[in-house]
């Protein structure tokens, strides 16, 4: 003879799944309160100089997306480039190392052939 859940079960099953949802809610709450994560955005672009945005005072160039979120935010106005092009500092971005440790210094290839003395 087959069983089927009497009508009290079946009741008391609901009730236990809204508690439980109840639950789920009022922990996901609780954990959307917690320590608010800096909101970062860099930018990096090839081959612009630090003098030619508008917010550093470039009359040629015009940035206002970018003079709108210097106004609004933080600009970093320090900063070391290990080598003066754009690939060795894509690598380091992509790498997180020097540009001392990854070996790459130029855009293509730097094997010059072999080095006679």
């Amino acid at each position: 003879m087959a069983q089927y859940p009497s009508r009290v079960t079946a009741a008391g099953g609901a009730a236990l799944a809204v508690f439980v949802c109840l639950l789920g809610f009022g922990q996901s709450a609780s954990l959307a309160e917690g320590p608010r994560r800096p909101n970062i955005v860099l930018i990096f672009a090839d081959d612009l100089g630090w003098q030619e945005t508008g917010f550093t005072g470039s009359d040629y160039c015009e940035t206002p997306n970018l003079d709108r979120l210097a106004g609004e935010g933080m600009v970093f106005r320090n900063a070391y480039a290990s080598a003066g092009n754009c690939q060795p500092s894509r690598a380091c971005m992509l790498s997180g190392q020097y540009t001392a440790r990854h070996g790459v210094y130029a855009v293509g290839s730097t094997n010059r052939g072999p080095v006679e003395l």
